[in-house]
């Protein structure tokens, strides 16, 4: 028969062959493993068969559908994933209209639901593997009788029947099957399939199937696809077959990635002494729990392993407790440093927002993470996959929300997206991952052009919290037209006009409850943020200039926030600082959008007050806040708001202080009246306080808090004074943001 597998297309890069389906950060992607398995199987016993990999390949709907029709089928089998099981079943709709074939679907998203999947499917689906699927699919091409193929759910006549699933593959099935790696060769483009921590170009296999722990409630393959299966391996002698087949058939490839769910110590010694005893010059890694001793690495490094994928999850131990993970903290510190003493790398897999999961044990992961200093770490959110444990608690305890992803009343899904790029940035950005790292990998040549390729992928994401928000949103993303542009512009140019005639504390609440309503209806949608569209943030979504002031802040402090906006900042202030914080604001709607923010026991307090006269005694405030409030200001106003911020401030008490820079090529933007340029705002400042301090905000992305020495400050006032007035920063104008000195001011009285 003729035999069509694939992966069908849905968002560009989406991952599907993998234990989770998402979006990568870098631009990973997973071999299709299963699929390859099976298409080797069935050419070995001559059938024709085509395996199409549709979001690698970057190939359209149209495309694969004209695709198959020219193939001319019997048989399309498709691996599907529950994220995209729409758009899998309206495709097979098509396909099965198209083309005179059966369709099977395979997968481990198929080992559950698989009765409402072929309900949902109207008779365009004729069966679903629900385990592992070489076999049953050979038997299907075969041309057996549905009700006699192990493992299949069929429907016929509108009615549906589960078969038996029979026994897994065994040691000589498995060993019957052709080498993947063959398969890659023939179906695949190698070079397109991109790990993060794996040289350029590899190719994965198994040694075995099933997990040799299996319990941990969130893993799919142990639950699924592997569901009541045992720890099945292929012979020793098979394996080094393959690997001697990979060193003289695919010569490019430099890492061989072992995907097995996890090599226990004992296949871990018996595939590195083989290794060793057939002499094979290769590189390869895989999975491994935390609990490998020092002896068993020591023994893997000389076989030429370079890297264990291994799972954290996270560094508490109650939370790991809770997924039955099966590891304590102290095996996952003493492991970290044997392996490190074996010099093996590690690939650290975290989870952020596994059950029992708060902001304090985030943090706690995250510090624990950068203490154990390791090559390359992932942080996931937990993905519900139905037929997990984890699926079932969440759904019975309705921690799952509309749209699948996990959410919890503490900790909603946009929060736990906006923790792990937090996290991402925190970790990757730091001074600590480049020195011990990007600097240390100019001696190893491989490892640092690898990094050079992470990076040229990943960073971009990682840059700013509208990218970030870009990523989170990606789904659900609404874009953003030309005229809502240029309804939001006229909009705040009217809102501008009316205050400009009258600037009393009155209208300044009447104008800006006009302009949160219309963000709150229609999003943000200037012309620097087209392409990001809507930015809504989440409760923990800071950009640069905010993360600075909070960094600059001490805790116990007591705190005035002067235009507090939604009031985010002072929450996280309040929650994190343990210090007495006060947030004021002109505008009725965001003093009524903070107020619901606020949590029991903080020290946090919301009032509407004129920034021009603040309605609190002299000396009472340790820190002053004033973000984005300056430029909204009338200039003749500016010098009365200082004056108010002085009073206010205790002595020895600071004003932090940032305003987006006047920029010569631009008139203001939105709302605002009054811009100043660098050296212009810091005289002004001078004028009014004892000390002022100046910091990079850009630099903050790197988690470094850089003060500008005076003669620096000199330099960049003269730098911006030429710069802007040559015809070069009128070409080089979208790049502003990096060319143009971004300062956040302390100011001590």
């Amino acid at each position: 028969m003729r035999v069509y597998l694939t992966n069908l297309p849905f968002v560009r890069g989406y991952i599907r062959s993998s234990r989770s389906s998402w979006l990568p950060v870098a631009g990973s992607n997973w071999f299709p493993i299963f699929l390859a398995y099976a298409t080797g199987l069935l050419e070995k016993n001559g059938h024709e068969v085509r395996l199409v990999d549709a979001p690698v390949e970057n190939i359209s709907r149209e495309e694969i559908l004209k695709d198959i029709k020219e193939f001319k089928p019997d048989i399309v089998a498709i691996y599907i994933t529950w994220d995209s099981l729409d758009n899998d079943i309206e495709i097979a709709k098509t396909i099965k209209k198209t083309n005179n074939c059966k369709i099977i679907f395979v997968g481990p998203w198929g080992s559950a639901y698989y009765k409402e999947i072929l309900k949902r499917a109207q008779d365009s689906v004729d069966g679903i593997l629900k385990r592992e699927f070489e076999y049953p699919l050979l038997r299907i091409a075969d041309g057996n009788k549905f009700d006699t193929i192990n493992g299949l759910v069929w429907a016929k006549n509108g009615e549906i029947f589960e078969n038996t699933d029979g026994p897994a593959a065994d040691q000589k099935q498995l060993d019957a099957l052709p080498f993947v790696t063959s398969v890659y060769k023939k179906h695949l483009n190698i070079k397109k399939y991109k790990q993060a921590s794996l040289l350029h170009p590899f190719v994965d296999l198994f040694t075995a199937r099933g997990c040799s722990w299996g319990k941990c409630t969130f893993c799919l393959w142990p639950h699924t696809i592997h569901r009541n299966t045992p720890y099945r391996m292929r012979s020793i002698e098979n394996v080094i077959e393959e690997f001697k087949y990979i060193k003289k058939e695919l010569p490019l490839v430099k890492e061989i990635f072992i995907q097995d769910d996890t090599l226990p110590p004992g296949r871990i010694r018996e595939l590195a002494e083989a290794i060793l005893k057939h002499n094979l010059k290769i590189t390869w890694s895989g999975y491994c729990r935390a609990d490998v001793d020092y002896e068993t690495l020591k023994l893997a490094k000389q076989s030429g392993c370079r890297l264990f994928h291994v799972g954290y999850e996270s560094a508490n131990q109650k939370i790991l407790d809770n997924v039955r993970k099966g590891i304590t903290i102290e095996q996952m510190e003493n492991f970290t440093k044997d392996a490190k003493r074996a010099g093996l790398k590690i690939h650290g897999d975290f989870i952020v927002g596994l059950p029992g999961e708060t902001e304090k044990t985030i943090i706690e992961t995250l510090n624990w993470a950068k203490k154990i200093n390791i090559s390359d770490y992932q942080f996931i959110i937990p993905q519900p996959h139905p037929g997990t444990p984890l699926y079932e608690w969440a759904e019975t305890n309705k921690f799952i929300n509309t749209k699948g992803r996990m959410s919890y009343p503490n900790l909603t899904a946009d929060d736990l997206d906006y923790w792990r790029f937090y996290i991402y940035k925190k970790i990757y950005l730091s001074p600590r991952y480049f020195i011990s790292h990007i600097l240390k990998s100019l001696t190893e040549p491989k490892e640092f052009f690898r990094l050079i390729q992470v990076a040229w992928r990943g960073l971009p994401q990682l840059l700013a919290s509208k990218k970030i928000k870009k990523i989170i949103d990606r789904r659900d993303k609404k874009e953003i037209t030309k005229s809502d542009i240029e309804n939001q512009l006229k909009m705040e140019k009217g809102l501008r006009a009316a205050l400009e005639n009258n600037d009393s504390p009155e209208k300044f609440n009447e104008i800006y409850n006009k302009f949160h309503q219309y963000i709150l209806e229609h999003g943000y949608a200037t012309e620097g943020r087209r392409r990001d569209g809507a930015l809504h943030l989440p409760e923990n979504m800071f950009n640069l200039s905010e993360e600075l002031i909070y960094k600059l802040i001490p805790d116990n402090k007591r705190v005035l926030d002067i235009g507090a906006g939604d009031g985010r900042l002072c929450v996280k202030l309040a929650k994190n600082k343990k210090g007495e914080v006060f947030g004021i604001d002109i505008s009725d709607l965001s003093i009524k959008i903070s107020e619901a923010k606020k949590q029991p026991g903080l020290k946090l307090y919301f009032q509407k007050a004129d920034a021009r006269e603040l309605p609190f005694e002299n000396n009472y405030f340790d820190y002053v806040i004033s973000k984005d409030l300056l430029e909204h200001l009338p200039a003749k106003d500016h010098v009365k708001h200082l004056k108010e911020v002085w009073r206010a401030l205790k002595p020895g008490g600071s004003y932090l202080l940032y305003t987006p820079p006047l920029l010569a090529y631009k008139n203001l933007e939105g709302l605002h009246l009054k811009q100043y340029k660098l050296i212009e705002l810091y005289r002004l400042l001078k004028s009014h306080f004892k000390k002022v301090e100046v910091y990079s905000v850009l630099l903050s992305f790197l988690n470094i808090t850089a003060k500008i020495p005076k003669p620096i400050i000199n330099l960049i006032c003269i730098y911006e004074e030429v710069l802007q007035k040559t015809k070069l920063f009128l070409i080089l104008h979208p790049l502003n943001k990096f060319i143009i000195f971004r300062g956040l001011f302390k100011a001590t009285k």
